[in-house]
């Protein structure tokens, strides 16, 4: 999940809400992964500065191409999975709202139902997982005792019905 987001104008490259977004990060002995678009001097000195490590491919008319660790660079799926999913929410996709403000809260709402959507799915993936101790476990078998009942539905953000 996210730690901050920064809305930038839409003339504007998202390279110069960086500073704003890593503002407080403590950035010591950490991996940096960007795509190509931000490939920049002067982002690559800041981060290094810092103690971070920039995992950014070079652009294509770098003059002297930079290496990047592929196998790290590979995780940045994970933001575009997770601008994907934010974008499944109406209002997020078609910037319903009028203002920045209340575009931005709306973002960090949907957000945060992802988080808890994730948190509960994972409470509900452990308690189907665990095994009961062996004086609580009914008539079942073990085996049966971990799967749900017919007619238990799952549903994301709620924990399993047993």
């Amino acid at each position: 999940m996210p730690l901050a987001f920064a809305l930038t104008g839409g003339e504007r490259h998202d390279l110069t809400a960086v500073p704003e977004l890593l503002d407080g990060v403590r950035l010591a002995r950490t991996l940096i992964v960007a795509d190509r678009s931000y490939d920049a001097d002067g982002l690559r000195s800041h981060l290094l500065l810092h103690g971070a490590w920039p995992v950014i491919p070079a652009r294509r008319h770098r003059r002297e191409p930079l290496q990047h660790d592929e196998r790290v660079y590979r995780t940045r799926n994970r933001v575009e999975r997770l601008m994907s999913k934010l974008k499944q929410f109406r209002r997020v996709a078609t910037r319903y709202d009028q203002t920045a403000a209340s575009f931005l809260a709306f973002v960090e709402l949907a957000a945060l139902r992802m988080w808890t959507d994730s948190i509960a799915q994972a409470i509900a993936t452990w308690r189907l997982g665990r095994r009961m101790p062996s004086g609580l476990m009914s008539s079942r078998s073990s085996a049966a005792a971990k799967r749900p009942r017919r007619g238990a539905r799952i549903t994301p953000g709620c924990p399993a019905a047993t």
